[in-house]
């Protein structure tokens, strides 16, 4: 810690910052704090450096990464303060109405004098009764009332005192306080002159944005980044480019994307361990390993029971059965055609110009023809059954699965989406599994390997990334806030 305390003062000696912090009285406090003067941090030896690293423990005895020196640095600064010296009284004064008592004062200002603000009866806190209230020695509703009757008869004894309150909030009417309309309803009591200036203001509405990023490019693509910059090019710059992104919130219940991965681990443990051959028949296997991957995951426990962080999780469990049986009717039916599985979860990528194309195959699998064994790209889809089948409705708009053609980099290759469904979904009029092959596989590839040269190109020649999503895509859009589609012209 030493030797960080010491490279530290020193570069702030070499970049002027010393000096800065020398004729300022919060940048002298900074580096009393931080005990950057010279002498300063051997106090520090004292402190034990051995057990574990913690950055509370700031010994010499172990070394410190820069992770342990940031988290001491900001655990010191805000564990200290600082005030600014005063000369003289304070001019300004802000407290709430019940620290008025027994304080003059040469004028006062009181805002918020409206009902929402200042009740005659506050509301007393907590979910008590008047009964518990006392027997709790909490004051009950009355006696609340007469001391905000006693501040505001207070309030009222000072010197000049402006009184204000809002007549809406949210598009609804407020009323004053009842203690300023008992005061307005006394003779001679009149509103004084408000001393705010109308103005008339033209309404502007705000241009859309174009932003230019070239040096902001990403060099690895994923499908899903070019699906955005096919989307809204703004969505792109904001997302990928800038990286903003949503905090993720904790969620307490299971949700169709943990089905979703779910049902890819159990395929993929499923298939690499039916290559094997372990001799169990596929019914079995599967169980057993939908069991395991659930148990796994935190979504079920030993013996197949749903522990309690997992009871949402009870649906997907209960539809299993269908989504079992469905799957192996395809399985048999396709294999009868001549595929074989050969990997799953494949990661790939591929050089297009200066970028690479990244990706993750849910599965790949190889089927003879007479030019030798061809590729079949699989990506498995537990989305509604009609989003499937549009996906493959315009094959030059099919983003996913001709990027991954792409990323496999074999002339020919066959492509398409696995709709993995419970059968009571499709109530009989479908099977509950059924393959939705891109029949124009090979043409979307090389259209999506042009455009994504192309697009790129313009990027990075500095051509603007305009906000152009409509429909769905705004709908659902995480940058939709910064791009002020709803305000602009």
């Amino acid at each position: 810690l030493l030797r960080w305390l010491t490279d530290l003062a020193s570069a702030l000696r070499a970049d002027g910052w010393w000096d800065r912090f020398q004729g300022d009285a919060a940048g002298q406090r900074i580096v009393e704090a931080l005990r950057l003067r010279e002498g300063a941090a051997h106090e520090l030896d004292a402190l034990d450096g051995d057990g574990p690293a913690k950055p509370e423990s700031p010994g010499s005895g172990r070394r410190w990464s820069p992770g342990d020196f940031r988290a001491w640095v900001r655990e010191t600064l805000e564990s200290g303060s600082f005030q600014p010296a005063s000369d003289g009284d304070p001019q300004v004064v802000v407290l709430p109405m019940a620290q008025l008592l027994g304080r003059p004062f040469a004028a006062v200002v009181a805002p918020g004098c409206d009902e929402m603000n200042l009740p005659s009866s506050p509301e007393p806190a907590g979910n008590w009764s008047e009964a518990q209230r006392q027997l709790l020695g909490l004051p009950g509703r009355e006696a609340m009332a007469q001391a905000a009757l006693a501040v505001w008869g207070h309030l009222l004894a000072q010197g000049p005192l402006h009184l204000l309150w809002r007549t809406e909030h949210q598009g609804e009417g407020v009323a004053p306080a009842p203690w300023v309309q008992r005061l307005l309803g006394e003779p001679g009591a009149d509103k004084a002159v408000d001393p705010r200036i109308v103005r008339s203001q033209a309404v502007t509405l705000a241009q859309a944005p174009m932003p230019v990023a070239a040096d902001l490019l990403p060099q690895a693509l994923s499908a899903s980044a070019y699906q955005d910059l096919r989307d809204c090019p703004y969505r792109f710059f904001a997302l990928r480019q800038l990286r903003l992104q949503s905090a993720d919130e904790i969620e307490a219940e299971p949700d169709k994307r943990d089905l979703g991965n779910w049902l890819h681990a159990v395929l993929k443990a499923f298939h690499e361990a039916r290559a094997r051959g372990d001799g169990q028949d596929d019914r079995t296997r599967l169980d057993g390993l939908a069991q395991t991957e659930a148990v796994a995951r935190g979504l079920s426990v030993e013996g197949g029971e749903v522990g309690e962080a997992g009871a949402g999780f009870l649906p997907y469990m209960a539809a299993w059965p269908a989504l079992r049986d469905g799957y192996l009717a395809w399985l048999a039916a396709y294999e009868a055609g001549g595929p074989c599985f050969e990997r799953a979860e494949v990661s790939l990528t591929r050089s297009i110009g200066p970028w690479r194309l990244i990706g993750q195959l849910d599965r790949i699998d190889r089927q003879g023809s007479p030019e030798g064994p061809l590729p079949l790209v699989i990506d498995y889809k537990t989305e509604p059954r009609q989003t499937t089948l549009d996906r493959v409705k315009q094959p030059l708009e099919d983003t996913q699965i001709a990027f991954y053609a792409a990323l496999l980099g074999e002339e020919t290759v066959r492509g398409g989406y696995l709709s993995i469904t419970d059968s009571r979904v499709t109530q009989g009029r479908d099977p509950a599994t059924r393959w939705v092959e891109q029949p124009e596989l090979g043409v979307a590839r090389e259209h999506l390997l042009a455009g994504i040269a192309q697009d790129l190109g313009r990027i990075a020649a500095g051509h603007g990334l305009p906000a152009l999503g409509e429909g769905r895509v705004c709908e659902f859009c995480a940058a939709r806030g910064l791009c002020r589609k709803d305000f602009r012209t």
